[in-house]
C-alpha cells in the first residue's frame, strides 16, 4: 500500500524544496505530518519509497537555508502532479512555518523511472 496525492492513473514522485529560513527540526517534522494528512491510501505493491519524507535540491540549498518534502501524487500528466503537490505543501507551508516561502526547486518523477533497473539498455562499448 502507498499513500498519494491527488486522483489519476499514474503515480508520479514530486520533490519540492521551499526557500525559507532553516526551521527547527520539529516544524520540519509538523510540515511532513502535515502533507501527509493529505494523502490516501491507493492499492501499489511495487513503490519502495517513503509516502512523505524531507527532500533536498540536487544542486544547490537556497542561500538562507530550506526546507523540502517529496510526496507520491495521482495524476494523469506531469503538469497536473506538479500543480497538485505544489497546492498541498503551498498550504502546508503557510499552516505550520507560518508563511508562504517561495519555490526553490520543484522536480516531478514518474514511478516508472523509479522503478527501472538500473541497466535498463544496451551498455556503452567502445
Amino acid at each position: 500500500m502507498v499513500r498519494a496525492v491527488g486522483s489519476g492513473s499514474d503515480l508520479w514522485r514530486v520533490e519540492i524544496v521551499l526557500w525559507a529560513r532553516e526551521p527547527p527540526p520539529d516544524r520540519v517534522q509538523e510540515l511532513l505530518d502535515a502533507v501527509a494528512a493529505a494523502v490516501s491510501t491507493i492499492d501499489d505493491d511495487h513503490v519502495a519509497l517513503p509516502d512523505v519524507e524531507s527532500a533536498w535540491s540536487y544542486d544547490i540549498q537556497p542561500p538562507e537555508g530550506g526546507v523540502g518534502v517529496a510526496c507520491w501524487v495521482r495524476s494523469d500528466s506531469v503538469g497536473d502532479a506538479a500543480d497538485t503537490a505544489w497546492s498541498v505543501v503551498r498550504d502546508a507551508a503557510s499552516a505550520v512555518l507560518g508563511e508562504e516561502p517561495p519555490l526553490w526547486d520543484l522536480r516531478v518523477i514518474p514511478r516508472v523511472a523509479i522503478l527501472a533497473g538500473p541497466y535498463p539498455g544496451t551498455p556503452l562499448t567502445r
